[in-house]
């Protein structure tokens, strides 16, 4: 499994999982930065303060964790939303971006979130992760 750096700074990094030849939540973002660049700066905001100082804290309107799949949200007050999980030695794995539309958090997204984890861990059992910086 190859994961692709998206930001790193005093306190964690960012990586997101990527392919061979695409990184979603890259493509995510890079679509976003030409559709909406307003929430584009806002969701990278939190992903560069996310990297310097860790997730916000008691701040759902920024971050929200759901414990019982052991993961979170990155999210704008827009409907951006980055699903991600926590590794050790201060990583945050990043797995997908979507536009939220509705008031919950869609089950399919929070099932890829949930696979994205679970082959993840299955890699790393096996050392087969590949980083890749920016």
């Amino acid at each position: 499994m190859i994961i692709q750096e998206i930001i790193s700074g005093r306190t964690c990094s960012l990586f997101a999982i990527a392919g061979d030849n695409d990184c979603p939540v890259h493509d995510f973002l890079s679509d976003l930065q030409g559709k909406d660049h307003r929430e584009f700066a806002k969701i990278m905001k939190i992903l560069a303060d996310t990297a310097e100082s860790g997730p916000p804290k008691r701040n759902e309107q920024k971050c929200r964790y759901i414990r019982e799949l052991k993961v979170f949200e990155f999210k704008t007050t827009g409907g951006v939303r980055i699903m991600a999980f926590w590794d050790q030695g201060n990583l945050i794995i990043c797995s997908h971006g979507f536009m939220k539309k509705s008031r919950k958090t869609p089950p399919n997204e929070l099932q890829r979130v949930r696979a994205a984890r679970q082959r993840y861990q299955n890699a790393k059992s096996v050392n087969q992760i590949i980083r890749r910086s920016v």
